[in-house]
């Protein structure tokens, strides 16, 4: 096998991966420099306004590791146990049972994973040296799954009182710097003003309200508003943070398998096939209810027209 390959990451079709793990921006023709998360490697990669963090693991496994089970098998296991180890012998798909299983049995779990927890009330932070350690202490079953304490939305908190980290986690605590509780949200906007104050926004009703975007072409989400906002306000910025792992969003996706439906773009001569609504929107980079309207008003999308067939 080529290590120099640089194979289409699926879902991510601007990026290419080694099977040795070297991500590359064919873009921007740049390899990315790679961060450490939770013990993990990441790259960011970049969709219109949308910041979205790619654990190399994964990207690997995508692109070289077929997928016997698609429905199922959508967590990437490391069978050394080394999260860092991303060649693509070393990895495997599996299920959450079955990566919760190999955790257990080779003592990733529950011995070698030092972990901290954060009290929203008192702003203490605990050590711990196990996160069957940790679990207990939050009230949670020892074999609690990754899931349960890695919660992917802005300002979740377990139990409602704590947050749970890594040891090796740079990521500041959510509410080091927040005394009042943020409703749980999977975008934050942070808008920066040309003077450089900066404010954050966790929910699309104040971002219509406030920016007055109730006219947007882009759809209602976050997303959507964040894009139309940035050509309303030029003098301003919005960026756009996704807090969902993309386990999750496979996980998502896997349930509504059944409803998907194909979308048909047609420009000129020019014809492109999508497996979904959702896929149609991130391509041309809109939000899902835009293509919606323009499939059932027939207007165009920059002289793109779209029609359906159920799949």
């Amino acid at each position: 096998m080529n290590q120099e390959e640089f194979r289409v990451i699926p879902g991510y079709e601007n990026y290419g991966v080694t099977s040795t793990g070297a991500i590359k921006s064919f873009e921007r023709d740049l390899v990315l420099k790679q961060y450490r998360l939770d013990g993990y490697a990441i790259v960011d990669t970049f969709r219109g306004s949308l910041t979205e963090t790619l654990p190399v693991h994964r990207a690997v496994a995508l692109a070289w590791i077929p997928n016997p089970d698609p429905t199922s098998s959508i967590v990437v296991n490391h069978k050394d146990g080394n999260r860092l180890n991303n060649d693509w012998n070393n990895l495997e798909w599996t299920t959450y049972s079955g990566n919760n299983y190999h955790a257990v049995n080779t003592g990733l779990r529950s011995d070698n994973i030092p972990c901290r927890v954060r009290e929203f009330q008192t702003g203490l932070v605990h050590e711990f040296s196990s996160m069957a350690q940790a679990a207990k202490f939050m009230g949670l079953t020892k074999d609690a799954p990754i899931a349960q304490l890695q919660l992917k939305k802005f300002g979740s908190l377990i139990k409602d009182r704590f947050e749970f980290r890594f040891d090796d986690d740079p990521t500041p605590w959510f509410y080091e710097s927040r005394s009042e509780l943020v409703p749980p949200s999977r975008y934050m906007v942070r808008v920066r003003e040309s003077n450089g104050d900066s404010r954050e926004i966790y929910s699309n009703r104040n971002m219509l309200k406030d920016y007055q975007l109730y006219d947007s072409p882009y759809g209602k989400s976050i997303p959507g508003l964040a894009k139309y906002a940035n050509e309303k306000y030029p003098d301003k910025s919005f960026e756009v943070r996704d807090s969902y792992s993309e386990a999750q969003r496979r996980t998502t996706r896997a349930t509504k398998l059944s409803q998907r439906t194909r979308v048909k773009a047609r420009y000129d001569g020019d014809v492109m096939w999508f497996e979904s609504l959702t896929k149609a929107a991130h391509h041309f980079d809109v939000d899902r209810s835009c293509i919606v309207s323009r499939i059932e008003s027939g207007e165009d999308l920059d002289g793109w027209t779209f029609t359906t067939l159920p799949s």
